[in-house]
């Protein structure tokens, strides 16, 4: 009370005294939250100059800027979509599906990027490349000229490493379409699976007991619907068309897969020339002399002529008319080189082909007929009418020569490579053949020694 008082009397108002010393301590409480933020700011400072110095943040920075730049400046649907070639070989489309895409082809001359012309090296084979080595040192230090295309079993796997540039190179051997149901699925392999034993006894004779795995076979078929005898048919059947190779020599299956790879390989807008080799193939020049002598030649070059024998006029079907007449049928050798332009008529082909399918059958030899009879129909002055790839039918029998180690000789190399004579872009040249063939595995050793001296690689 005497406090009270005491303020009282001195005239002192108490709620004026505790207003006053509320103003006293506010300014030292701002002076701590200036003082903390000031102390926040100096370590926050010390952390972005820590970045800056040592994790590279600022370069950071600067390389995302034009990077979203870039993106907006070119979509996706760019050009560079069309021009670039497909980064993996292996797809999952149908051979319906891979012609129909294969067969884009722009009607301008000039193309709105700078091109490099590249030639299609396409290899068909069973297996594996025995001549592997001799062919990497052909390529080597041409990159950017060439592209190379492994048509092969579904069942072989390349084993090539990284560094090869047969690594990753080998396209779909077979198409799979997948059906809508399982059903439908099984109904397709019935049908194949009876095909396929009809075709094999068309082909050959057959055994009683063949005519009875056949009656076994389409009596399953007719149990279609019934789920456990469907499941065992299923079986039986895959077995039976797993049995027969993808591609058959004097079969259409061989013109499938030349087809296919064409194709593969027309997917690349800078592949201009494509040329088919086996596994047994080698080139007689380097890299330079085979580029350039395709480069500038006027034609392609596929062997096609008229053969009035019983191996030439004599494999011809009447029932071939009025696609093909007899007077058009040609004969020559499966190994072809052609341009980009001879290549897409072999691939969106659908006027010869059934023709050739239905009336070319095995001792037709239809590998040996379809492109050259085709392509002498459509494009008769873009063919040379000779082929580049040099065979040996000295021997006699179905088959050209094959060579092995004890062949590799300097005589036989002259023979190959001298005294030829032909005609290149109308006027004379020696220089006939680019490859050769057949030379088996043994011959790789010796192959390697001479051709720094006799092939030019």
């Amino acid at each position: 009370m005497q406090s009270g008082m005491v303020l009282m009397e001195e005239g002192k108002d108490p709620i004026v005294t505790a207003r006053t010393n509320q103003s006293r301590g506010f300014p030292q409480r701002l002076l701590q939250i200036l003082v903390g933020f000031f102390l926040l700011c100096v370590v926050f400072s010390a952390i972005s100059m820590y970045m800056v110095r040592y994790s590279g943040f600022q370069s950071a920075v600067a390389m995302a800027r034009p990077s979203f730049q870039l993106c907006v400046e070119k979509p996706s649907n760019g050009l560079e979509q069309w021009i670039r070639p497909p980064s993996k070989l292996m797809h999952n489309m149908t051979d319906e599906e891979l012609f129909w895409r294969a067969t884009f082809m722009p009607r301008m001359k000039n193309y709105p990027f700078d091109r490099v012309p590249k030639i299609a090296f396409m290899f068909l084979t069973k297996g594996p490349l025995p001549l592997a080595p001799l062919w990497e040192r052909f390529f080597n230090g041409h990159e950017g000229l060439y592209s190379i295309y492994v048509h092969s079993l579904p069942s072989f796997q390349d084993q090539f490493p990284a560094s090869s540039v047969f690594y990753r190179r080998q396209v779909p051997s077979q198409n799979r379409q997948r059906s809508k149901t399982k059903r439908r699925w099984s109904a397709m392999v019935c049908g194949a699976a009876v095909v396929v034993v009809r075709e094999e006894q068309r082909d050959r004779e057959v055994e009683k007991r063949e005519r009875r795995r056949t009656t076994a076979v389409e009596r399953g078929c007719a149990l279609y619907g019934r789920e456990r005898e469907m499941q065992g048919l299923l079986t039986v059947a895959i077995m039976l068309i797993r049995r027969r190779p993808v591609s058959e020599w004097g079969k259409m299956s061989m013109c499938d897969a030349e087809r296919r790879l064409l194709a593969n390989a027309l997917l690349d807008i800078s592949n201009e020339w494509f040329i088919l080799l086996s596994e047994s193939c080698i080139p007689l020049y380097n890299f330079s002399v085979i580029y350039h002598y395709i480069m500038k030649s006027k034609y392609s070059f596929m062997g096609a002529f008229d053969d009035p024998g019983p191996f030439g006029r004599g494999r011809y079907n009447s029932n071939m008319a009025p696609e093909v007449n007899i007077t058009q049928w040609r004969k020559g050798s499966q190994w072809f080189e052609v341009n980009r332009k001879l290549a897409v008529y072999i691939v969106e082909d659908t006027k010869f082909y059934p023709k050739f399918s239905d009336f070319c059958k095995p001792s037709c030899y239809v590998d040996e007929h379809y492109f050259p009879t085709m392509l002498t129909i459509q494009a008769p002055n873009l063919v040379a009418n000779r082929s580049i790839t040099w065979v040996d039918w000295s021997r006699g029998g179905a088959h050209p020569a094959t060579f092995g180690r004890a062949d590799i000789t300097e005589e036989f190399l002259k023979r190959v490579l001298e005294g030829q004579s032909c005609f290149y872009n109308n006027q004379p040249s020696s220089v006939c053949f680019l490859f050769a063939r057949k030379f088996a595995p043994s011959a790789l050793d010796p192959l390697l020694l001479v051709a720094p001296k006799y092939l030019g690689y």
